[in-house]
């Protein structure tokens, strides 16, 4: 969601705007392609919740780090209010890097923001159709490292 990008404070209003612009995409048929990482991500990561949408989250560390060694947990708070746990059949998980790798905190990270960014150039918003085939070829190879990030070892 190209209005939750960059480091810039927000105002209330800002992110309220955030908030109805995720909310008009999702109730528009689109998945938001959002992060988690700050309060501008995370007011529009939690629309999709509130009306039970899948949604696109990239992720600045590895998946177990976010989501628990059970890839279950909710990676934000706020988002625990709105449902239990991360449920992997409307949601995706995009991370760049390895399953395990747990990276100082930090409220914004600018490789997050370009892989927004490229989701949203790839299926020509900031938004994906389900019904996009190249949205979900190029999403791929991460669903697979998600999976395998989920078996059990042995």
């Amino acid at each position: 969601m190209e209005a939750a990008l960059g480091s810039r404070p927000r105002s209330e209003r800002d992110l309220r705007e955030i908030e109805e612009e995720a909310e008009r995409q999702v109730l528009g048929g689109k998945i938001l392609v959002c992060g988690i990482h700050g309060e501008a991500h995370q007011r529009a990561a939690v629309v999709p919740l509130k009306w039970g949408s899948p949604r696109i989250v990239v992720m600045r560390g590895g998946f177990l780090t976010h989501l628990g060694q059970d890839l279950r947990k909710e990676p934000f708070q706020e988002a625990r209010l709105w449902r239990y746990e991360w449920d992997p059949s409307t949601d995706l998980a995009v991370s760049r890097r390895p399953p395990a790798l747990s990276l100082p905190r930090s409220v914004h990270s600018r490789q997050v923001d370009r892989i927004i960014r490229a989701l949203g150039i790839r299926t020509g918003s900031a938004a994906a159709r389900f019904e996009d085939p190249l949205s979900l070829a190029f999403l791929m190879p991460t669903v697979t490292t998600l999976k395998a990030a989920a078996r059990p070892e042995g």
